[in-house]
């Protein structure tokens, strides 16, 4: 969430201050856009749109979906297992081929 990416932020900035031998490529707050994997998915894939390679062929990221599920109270610290078959039946709705790669979303 956005709220999340503020605190990772401001903890780099906290550590860079604490710690000022550290050089950061890129300033804390630069890179908070990039926190997100849904978010930059889907800004490269608005990017893409219209690009193709000399020969024609379309560029696209590759295909993603996010599985959104019931975590709780805001404070919970922990995410509970999702349903095997919840998953399984989302893959199978959404046509991905396997094998596939699982990441959390938040990238930073």
């Amino acid at each position: 969430s956005e709220r999340q990416a503020l605190r990772r932020v401001e903890r780099l900035k906290t550590y860079k201050k604490d710690h000022p031998a550290c050089c950061l490529v890129d300033h804390p707050t630069n890179v908070q856009a990039l926190m997100s994997r849904s978010d930059i998915a889907n800004v490269l894939s608005e990017c893409l749109r219209s690009v193709t390679t000399k020969s024609g062929i379309p560029v696209r990221t590759p295909r993603f979906r996010v599985l959104h599920h019931n975590v709780g109270p805001a404070d919970s610290r922990h995410f509970p297992a999702m349903d095997y078959d919840s998953v399984a039946q989302r893959i199978d709705e959404a046509s991905f081929q396997y094998p596939l790669i699982v990441k959390p979303l938040t990238a930073a």
